[in-house]
């Protein structure tokens, strides 16, 4: 006969109740759905044991140790984005491709973030042992050429969750400092005005450009 088992979510943390002697474990929610699941460790990230849900949910997490690692695709959607440099800002409303999130966190808090454009084409293939190369780094601001979120003044300690992030990032100031121009293959100086050429579609890199994997984002979230 089973033991009784309960699960109470609260604030992120896992709290597992088991047995007539109601002993307690603490955990995050994302490993304890690892256990029930039975998850295995993929042949090309065996550090990390994976929920893949990217095909159907776009969204994927595994357990390394005392971390979680989360992926998160976030479809194509128009956002306002808050672009400002000394006295001048401006509220500009732009169309943004598809994303993919890349979060590492220790129980509540947020250690790492990366963030890249995928590919068109690419939003229903992606799993954690992708190997095609159809990622590129976020372009438009606040990521740095290796995918790493600048994240300035912002308090990330607010930040406890990994479905948290995306609001966050965009609710947050742009400025000159990481507008990557060239990665467009466009030469104007300022996101403001190039959205005052395009309207709302921002263009994307060349297809040759995008030269991440999946399976190469997570090697670096697990270091």
């Amino acid at each position: 006969m089973s033991q009784q088992l309960e699960i109470h979510l609260n604030d992120s943390i896992c709290k597992v109740y088991q047995g007539n002697a109601r002993r307690v474990f603490y955990s995050t929610e994302e490993a304890v759905a690892l256990a029930l699941l039975k998850i295995k460790p993929t042949s090309l990230t065996n550090q990390v044991q994976w929920a893949d849900f990217m095909a159907g949910s776009g969204i994927a997490f595994g357990v390394i140790g005392n971390k979680t690692i989360t992926l998160i695709q976030s479809p194509a959607r128009t956002r306002t984005i808050h672009w400002e440099k000394l006295e001048t800002s401006v509220d500009l409303t732009v169309d943004i491709p598809p994303l993919l999130w890349a979060i590492k966190m220790i129980g509540p808090k947020l250690v790492k973030t990366q963030l890249w454009l995928v590919r068109n084409g690419f939003e229903q293939k992606l799993s954690v042992i992708s190997t095609d190369a159809c990622l590129h780094y976020f372009p438009y601001g606040n990521v740095y050429s290796h995918g790493g979120v600048c994240w300035g003044h912002v308090e990330v300690n607010a930040i406890k969750h990994p479905s948290e992030v995306e609001e966050t990032f965009f609710k947050s100031s742009f400025n000159n400092d990481l507008w990557a121009p060239l990665a467009l293959s466009i030469t104007d100086a300022r996101l403001p005005d190039l959205v005052q050429k395009v309207k709302t579609k921002l263009p994307v890199p060349p297809a040759a450009s995008y030269t991440k994997s999946v399976v190469s984002v997570i090697h670096e979230m697990v270091k």
